[in-house]
């Protein structure tokens, strides 16, 4: 049960600029919202400087009632987990004990996938999607923008695999479709209790939408087939990209 109202203070931090990426909360530092790299003091009422109880109250307003993200806390020391405001912003949210008091990073997840264009990358990045082999890492510091350049590159894969399916030959699966609604909300029974990892069900989806695929071009499966995995597999020799 939150100790107080969290949402109308996270819509407060991110009317303050356009393009936020994070949203942070540290012990002896005002409530900060992270904007190309700067942070960014935002005024809330009582906070001034966070103060020990603040972030204890924001860190289990986050995670709710949620046991097992309260046990790896107290175990490890930090914890992964999602938030939304609902038809709004989805987070992905970083809980970590520093110095003894609990500190939040809070990601914004853009709703949009952006382009290279948009994100002011050179284009020629984007041959990157015609690759075959071989392993493709993106690398930086924290906040950099790594995970928004992959996705850029991805959706860039996507669309090129789409512009040739014929629904007959060439096939496009939009999986994500059957993960979330339109507005982005996970349906329910689909990811582990933190949000952000498939279960079984979850990967379920990819193996049932992959199946009728791979029987008509492989013929009927074995009695045990398993889900392959999203990411990608570099031992195959195929392209794998990810971020490091």
């Amino acid at each position: 049960m939150p100790y107080f109202d969290l949402p109308p203070m996270i819509s407060k931090m991110l009317s303050v600029a356009e393009d936020i990426s994070d949203l942070n909360f540290t012990v002896g530092k005002p409530p900060q919202a992270e904007v190309n790299g700067k942070l960014l003091p935002v005024p809330i009422r009582g906070m001034d400087q966070l103060k020990p109880y603040h972030t204890e109250i924001i860190a289990l307003s986050l995670i709710g009632e949620n046991p097992e993200a309260c046990r790896k806390l107290l175990q490890n020391g930090a914890v992964d987990i999602s938030f939304s405001l609902p038809n709004r912003v989805h987070f992905r949210v970083n809980i970590f004990q520093q110095r003894g008091n609990f500190s939040i990073v809070m990601r914004v997840i853009p709703s949009k996938v952006p382009t290279l264009a948009s994100l002011g990358l050179p284009l020629y990045l984007g041959d990157i999607s015609k690759l075959r082999n071989g392993i493709v890492l993106v690398t930086g510091p924290t906040g950099s923008g790594k995970s928004s350049t992959l996705a850029a590159i991805i959706d860039q894969i996507n669309e090129n695999i789409s512009k040739f399916a014929d629904g007959k030959k060439i096939r496009y699966l939009n999986i994500n479709k059957q993960l979330a609604d339109n507005t982005g909300k996970l349906f329910e029974g689909m990811f582990n209790r933190d949000k952000l990892h498939l279960n079984v069900e979850g990967y379920q989806v990819w193996a049932d939408a992959l199946k009728p695929i791979f029987t008509e071009l492989l013929g009927p499966p074995a009695n045990e087939d398993h889900a392959p995995l999203p990411t990608g597999d570099p031992s195959t020799g195929k392209r794998t990209a990810a971020t490091l």
